[in-house]
């Protein structure tokens, strides 16, 4: 699963599948039965909804803007990480913030005309819902990284690190800058508010999986 949710939300979880929709123990935030997900998923899962071309050209367009976003939303000065390292929260929310805006204002009111209702554009709608919530978070994660960013280490504890983990002192700088961006973001938000985002991106995810299986149930 993608930063922005989906098979392309949002946040760095474990890969779920389609039946996860259908768990009570996976329900999510309060109203995400709003835009009928289950019933979505269960027509899907039974062939009884099968998306049309235009749906799924929906759903792709939906996927392309998610890929864009994932590479524009890196904060200036944030360093970037590996591949398989887990995404800064400070990117996932900024990612999540500017989809949920360019979804809203640009893809959803061209095809509520062209899909009157789609149960992709339903879909699309449950997603943006989602993520909408996430916008204050990440307007503060993004003006602290401006305003307060991390400290780097000093010369003598760069070179300290360097001697006890056996590394170069480039490597040493690299390292520490990521444990240092780390722990300033596990500082910028309450255990409550994470706990609130994840609520809020297990949402995104249910939602973004049914997204993804439509797409693909077409490819």
């Amino acid at each position: 699963m993608s930063p922005l949710g989906l098979r392309c939300a949002v946040a760095p979880r474990p890969h779920v599948y389609l039946r996860l929709v259908r768990d009570p123990a996976h329900a999510g935030a309060a109203g995400v039965n709003a835009y009928d997900v289950d019933s979505i998923a269960d027509d899907l899962l039974r062939g009884s909804w099968t998306p049309r071309p235009q749906e799924v050209s929906l759903g792709r367009a939906l996927f392309h803007r998610c890929e864009r976003i994932e590479e524009e939303s890196l904060p200036p000065g944030m360093p970037p990480l590996a591949e398989d390292d887990p995404p800064w929260l400070t990117q996932v929310l900024a990612g999540q913030a500017a989809l949920a805006r360019e979804l809203e204002a640009e893809l959803l009111p061209v095809w509520r005309h062209a899909l009157p209702a789609s149960p992709m554009v339903a879909l699309v709608e449950g997603y943006v819902e989602a993520l909408r919530p996430v916008a204050p978070y990440a307007r503060r994660m993004v003006d602290a990284w401006a305003d307060h960013p991390p400290a780097r280490s000093s010369a003598v504890g760069t070179r300290r690190w360097a001697q006890h983990r056996r590394v170069t002192v480039p490597e040493a700088v690299r390292q520490l800058a990521l444990l240092g961006v780390r722990r300033w973001e596990q500082e910028q938000l309450t255990a409550l508010e994470l706990r609130t985002i994840d609520d809020w991106h297990l949402r995104a995810e249910r939602v973004g999986l049914v997204l993804s299986s439509a797409v693909l149930a077409r490819s």
